[in-house]
């Protein structure tokens, strides 16, 4: 009896190995909801920042080379709140909160590790991430603007915020369903590096779930 269960197991998941997925030569286009755990980074002598958890959102454009190979250009963008510390050289330590705007454009590959419409993946990915600290520089700018409803110009300035561009790098994993109506879903995680000088590993986890559609 149970050696007839360890059998019908046996063939089951020879059966879901051996069976194809319709991806190989698709491109897909997705919606990625995402979320952002909080993460403290250390600066070391200069202090440390506090991110809290946030929301975001991304899209991406993929091409699938076979039904386990797929490579994706991912644009990303989220927001949220953080608080830090900065020594300062007179000895003090000064307080500090705001809130920030992060985006960032990743090329990721991913392998997929079944070549069936079921299947967990691993996944690595590269790009660059822009910061905007909202943190005022002191600088204002002034120009024109224009109000489209009305149809004319006028003028206008706002302040400038203490912004950055970095290189960042990771590795994901999750599962994928691919439905017969072309449809599929993602849920994983992703681990990201920040190239920031820190005392601390400047990294951030990142749950996603990915809705999109296959097509050719």
């Amino acid at each position: 009896m149970y050696l007839y269960r360890y059998l019908t197991v046996i063939l089951l998941l020879i059966l879901s190995l051996s069976a194809q997925s319709d991806r190989a030569g698709s491109w897909q286009i997705s919606f990625i909801p995402q979320y952002t755990g909080s993460q403290t980074l250390d600066f070391g002598s200069k202090g440390h920042v506090d991110f809290n958890d946030r929301s975001g959102w991304g899209l991406g454009i993929g091409y699938n080379l076979s039904g386990l190979m797929t490579l994706d250009l991912n644009f990303m963008s989220s927001t949220g709140s953080y608080n830090g510390t900065v020594n300062e050289t007179n000895g003090t330590i000064s307080s500090y909160s705001g809130s920030m705007y992060s985006s960032s454009i990743d090329l990721a590959a991913t392998y997929n590790i079944i070549d069936d419409d079921f299947t967990p993946y691993l996944s690595i990915n590269v790009g660059s991430s822009f910061i905007d600290s909202g943190i005022p520089t002191g600088n204002y700018y002034g120009g024109t603007c224009y109000d489209p409803w009305s149809g004319y110009y006028y003028p206008c300035y706002g302040a400038e915020t203490h912004t950055t561009v970095t290189f960042h790098y990771g590795a994901g994993a999750g599962l994928r369903y691919d439905f017969k109506n072309r449809l599929f879903v993602k849920g994983g995680l992703n681990v990201n590096l920040l190239d920031f000088d820190t005392d601390t590993l400047p990294y951030f986890i990142t749950y996603q779930v990915t809705i999109g559609t296959t097509f050719k």
